[in-house]
């Protein structure tokens, strides 16, 4: 029952989540790019392979949307010294802002759609979710 919860519960909060931040997200900012932004923001370091798997895309694409993202200043792409063909993914001082004031504003609409449920009823969603963090960590 718990598994078949989980299935059904976190789309629908997911969807809620991405369509929030969507109607937040910077003018002249896709959705795929706000995506990579978002995952390079929670992830710094990771390698372009890494992004490309998390989105679902080809290396080839996935190159070409981080392209987009150092030409708008928002990420930093780094070759690795000890291997010239990999390179590690970071964002920018204004990458990081952008991000910020999407999942701030995020953060509020969720704060608002909760508000009603009794306290406790929030406090035992939250440590569910602390759970749920700790379990799929990869």
């Amino acid at each position: 029952m718990c598994a078949q919860i989980i299935l059904d519960g976190i789309p629908t909060v997911f969807q809620f989540i991405r369509q929030t931040a969507n109607r937040k997200r910077a003018k002249g900012l896709a959705v795929q790019q706000f995506r990579a932004l978002a995952y390079v923001q929670r992830r710094p370091g990771d390698s372009l392979s890494m992004l490309a798997e998390y989105l679902g895309l080809s290396l080839a694409a996935t190159s070409r949307l981080i392209d987009s993202l150092v030409g708008k200043k928002l990420v930093l792409r780094k070759t690795v010294p000890s291997n010239r063909r990999q390179v590690e993914l970071s964002s920018t001082k204004h990458g990081q802002k952008i991000f910020s004031n999407v999942r701030e504003w995020t953060r509020g609409q969720l704060t608002e759609r909760l508000k009603d449920l009794p306290e406790e009823r929030r406090k035992n969603i939250a440590e569910a979710m602390l759970d749920l963090q700790e379990i799929f960590q990869i």
